[in-house]
């Protein structure tokens, strides 16, 4: 478990799922023979999260004194402390709202935040070329081919077009009990990418869904519906 956030959000997918199968077994009235996979379910949740006890409770004893732990200032506005990551903090690296549509459409919101300067065709680099090296220099770290929300990125989360397609033809034409949870997980996600573009809603999570608030980079979330 390298990587709490994923995990994290790893456990939400599985939630999803489970509730996914509780509808179906309870629909079809054989709610009986979803105790046993229940309880594997929690063993193996059990057995995982001992695995990797040490080093989540150090990540968890080491977060106290960071940034993730809260402040014991209050608040401005009221007398209250806080826990976890600020609002702004938490939110920032977050998408626009049609930016999700990167998954099927890789370069609708540009690509690096770093100028790209493998791309020979490229006029930017042309025009860096024909400018004082100094002044090249100082233009080349402010020049970048990404004009999404995160504010700065490697490259969009480019899934695949015909991927995507198929997902989409898939919700409509299979008649799977799968296809639910999945969905509902993957709107989920896409919402919560929004983050600070979609403040009221990720701003109730971060205030009530357990340990959410440990976390930033709501864009990250994009991950789930990949």
């Amino acid at each position: 478990m390298n990587h709490p956030q994923i995990a994290y959000y790893t456990f939400l997918i599985i939630g999803f799922m489970t509730i996914g199968y509780a509808v179906y077994y309870i629909r079809e009235k054989i709610g009986g023979k979803f105790l046993l996979p229940l309880a594997i379910l929690i063993i193996a949740t059990v057995l995982g999260v001992l695995c990797n006890s040490v080093s989540l409770l150090t990540t968890y004893e080491y977060s106290k004194a960071s940034i993730r732990g809260g402040t014991e200032l209050p608040d401005s506005t009221t007398s209250s402390t806080t826990e976890g990551l600020s609002k702004e903090y938490a939110l920032s690296y977050s998408m626009y709202k049609a930016e999700p549509f990167v998954m099927m459409v890789p370069k609708m919101y540009g690509g690096s935040s770093d100028l790209e300067k493998n791309e020979e065709d490229s006029k930017a680099i042309a025009a860096l070329r024909e400018m004082p090296q100094q002044v090249a220099q100082q233009l080349q770290y402010n020049l970048g081919a990404y004009w999404g929300g995160i504010g700065g990125t490697s490259g969009p989360p480019y899934v695949g077009a015909i991927i995507c397609f198929l997902a989409l033809v898939g919700f409509f034409v299979l008649d799977n009990r799968h296809k639910w949870w999945i969905l509902a997980a993957s709107l989920l996600a896409i919402v919560m990418s929004w983050g600070s573009f979609f403040e009221g809603f990720n701003v109730f999570l971060l205030n009530n869904l357990p340990l959410y608030n440990k976390f930033r980079a709501p864009s990250m979330t994009i991950v789930i519906p990949t």
